[in-house]
């Protein structure tokens, strides 16, 4: 499937490897043997959960087992997974020691969970040092949503997560059958949707929030590709056994790569004879579509190793 090097189309590609990001694992800082097993699961990246999963008295074992764990595999960050940590929310007074303690083991990236505002992210930003970790904002309420494209705008801001379970109740869409929000959501597509292109507008990534109902797999597998039609780079996931099917999901299958080296082809032979624009199949080519078409390509060979 390599028979048109990219280099070779006249398209303009990134010189850095393409880094997937189509799941991200949450694996409580409380849990020691999910801690363990972390690295060996699949995922893309890791969160390393502060917030939700642990409970109050044992916030402070978990930031130590979690610095510990970041301290342990620091060799082992040039190759995924992408290692992040979820501190606390900057509402709590926790947040601070957590960042505190956490820059000493270098993770990838913190993952700041309610942010409402960019106006929110002003103390963290302070505290940032000059090599400072990447930072995923999580969407989680309506006005985080309308002031998602400032959020994504800030410094070291590099992707969002979407919060979706407290993003849908606070939209309160029904009053009945709570159960509905996990089966069809399609009443929050207008706000998945905005937090997309706010993501697109900022060139940052967007990962679509958690699927609870384990199970329920066939579900999952269809909110996946749903979110992969919304336009979400990936999925943020709570089990081993959710890694592998989002994962495929989120890579071009063999069928969509042949497409795209199809449409690189015929575009590229057509530049050659001077033209920008031809047809294939009958469809209108442009250099926008090579452009995605070897988008795609990148994409799967850094899924598939070659």
């Amino acid at each position: 499937m390599n028979d048109l090097p990219l280099s070779d189309a006249g398209l303009e590609t990134p010189s850095e490897p393409v880094t997937l990001l189509r799941t991200a694992l949450y694996v409580p800082g409380s849990n020691q043997r999910a801690l363990d097993k972390a690295l060996s699961l699949g995922a893309d990246a890791l969160i390393l959960d502060l917030e939700d999963s642990v409970a109050p008295e044992a916030k402070e074992s978990a930031r130590a087992s979690v610095l510990s764990f970041l301290k342990s595999t620091q060799r082992e960050r040039n190759r995924p997974p992408q290692v992040s940590v979820r501190i606390n929310p900057l509402t709590s007074p926790l947040w601070r020691v957590d960042v505190e303690t956490l820059l000493e083991g270098e993770p990838d990236a913190l993952v700041i969970p309610k942010v409402d505002s960019a106006a929110m992210m002003e103390p963290l930003l302070e505290r940032m040092p000059e090599n400072a970790p990447q930072l995923w904002p999580m969407i989680e309420s309506p006005q985080a949503v309308l002031d998602a494209s400032t959020i994504a705008g800030l410094p070291h801001v590099t992707t969002l997560v979407m919060g979706t379970s407290d993003l849908f109740k606070s939209m309160r869409p029904f009053d009945h059958s709570l159960n509905q929000e996990r089966t069809d959501r399609r009443m929050f597509h207008v706000a998945l949707q905005h937090a997309v292109l706010a993501a697109r507008a900022r060139a940052v990534r967007i990962l679509d929030g958690v699927w609870v109902d384990l199970a329920d797999p066939e579900g999952f597998m269809s909110e996946c590709r749903e979110g992969l039609s919304l336009g979400f780079d990936g999925k943020t996931v709570i089990h081993p056994k959710q890694v592998m099917p989002a994962n495929r999901v989120f890579l071009p299958d063999a069928g969509t790569v042949r497409q795209a080296q199809k449409v690189l082809a015929a575009w590229k032979r057509s530049r050659q004879s001077g033209e920008e624009i031809c047809t294939l199949d009958g469809v209108l080519v442009e250099r926008l579509h090579a452009e995605d078409a070897a988008r795609v390509i990148r994409i799967h060979q850094a899924g598939t190793g070659q």
